[in-house]
C-alpha cells in the first residue's frame, strides 16, 4: 500500500508501441462496457419520456468519456496531456443529462423551464472554466487542477438532482429514488481515496478504486430508473 504519493506508472511495449497505464485502460473500459449495458437496458424499457431518454444518453456519454480517457492513459506517451481534455469535457456534459432527467419529473412547467435554462448556463460556464484551465494552468505539474472543475460541476448537479430531487421524488413518485442519493454516498469512499492518494497496489491504484465505486454508482442509478419503469408499467396495466 502507498499513501500520499502515487506508484510509478506501468509501461510496456506492444506491437512496437510504447504504452502506459494498462490498469487504468482496463478500468475505464469496464466502466464503458457497464454503461453501454445499462443504456441498452434503459432503452429496452420502451418508455418514451424525457426522463428515460436523458438517462440513456447519460450512460452513453458517461461511458464514452471513460473509454476515451482510458485511451488517453494508454497512449499517454504519444498524446500526453491532450488526451485528458476530451474525457473531462465529456464528463462535464454527461452531468447535464442527469440534471435534465430529474428536472423533467417536476410538475410545474415554469420551474422545469427555468431549471433547464440554468442547467445549460452551468454547462457553458463549466466548459468555459475548463478551457481556461487547459490553456493557462500548468497541468504537467498538477493534472488534478482540471479534475477540480469536473468535480465541482458534478457536485453541484448531484446535490440538487440526485440528493434533493432524489429524496423529494422518493416520497412523491417511487421509493426507488432513494437509490439516487445512496449512489452519491457510495462515491464518498472514492473521494477519500483520491484526495489522500491511497493506492493498494501498482496494479490497483487510487484510480482503480474509484473505478469500482463509479461502476457501483452507475448500477445504483439504474436501480432507481428500474423502479420508476416498473411503477409506470404497473400503472398502465391497472388502468387497462
Amino acid at each position: 500500500m502507498l499513501i500520499g504519493e502515487d506508484f510509478e506508472k506501468i509501461q510496456f511495449d506492444l506491437f512496437g508501441l510504447n504504452l502506459m497505464d494498462p490498469n487504468a485502460f482496463i478500468g475505464d473500459t469496464l466502466i464503458f462496457i457497464v454503461a453501454l449495458i445499462l443504456a441498452r437496458k434503459v432503452k429496452n424499457f420502451g418508455i418514451d419520456t424525457p426522463f428515460f431518454k436523458n438517462w440513456y444518453w447519460f450512460f452513453i456519454i458517461f461511458g464514452t468519456g471513460f473509454f476515451v480517457g482510458g485511451l488517453g492513459h494508454l497512449f499517454y506517451g504519444y498524446v500526453e496531456l491532450a488526451g485528458k481534455y476530451p474525457p473531462l469535457y465529456l464528463g462535464i456534459i454527461s452531468v447535464v443529462f442527469i440534471e435534465k432527467a430529474m428536472v423533467s419529473l417536476l410538475s410545474k412547467e415554469s420551474i422545469r423551464n427555468l431549471l433547464n435554462r440554468l442547467i445549460i448556463i452551468k454547462l457553458f460556464v463549466a466548459l468555459f472554466v475548463a478551457t481556461l484551465v487547459f490553456i493557462y494552468a500548468d497541468l504537467s505539474k498538477d493534472p488534478t487542477i482540471a479534475l477540480r472543475v469536473t468535480s465541482i460541476n458534478a457536485t453541484i448537479g448531484s446535490a440538487y438532482a440526485l440528493v434533493y430531487l432524489g429524496i423529494k421524488f422518493a416520497k412523491s413518485i417511487t421509493p426507488s429514488f432513494h437509490y439516487l442519493w445512496l449512489a452519491v454516498v457510495a462515491m464518498l469512499p472514492a473521494a477519500v481515496v483520491q484526495s489522500n492518494k491511497i493506492s493498494f497496489h501498482q496494479w490497483f491504484d487510487r484510480n482503480d478504486v474509484s473505478h469500482v465505486f463509479l461502476i457501483l454508482s452507475a448500477i445504483i442509478y439504474y436501480l432507481a430508473i428500474l423502479g420508476l419503469a416498473g411503477k409506470i408499467k404497473t400503472d398502465i396495466k391497472s388502468v387497462s
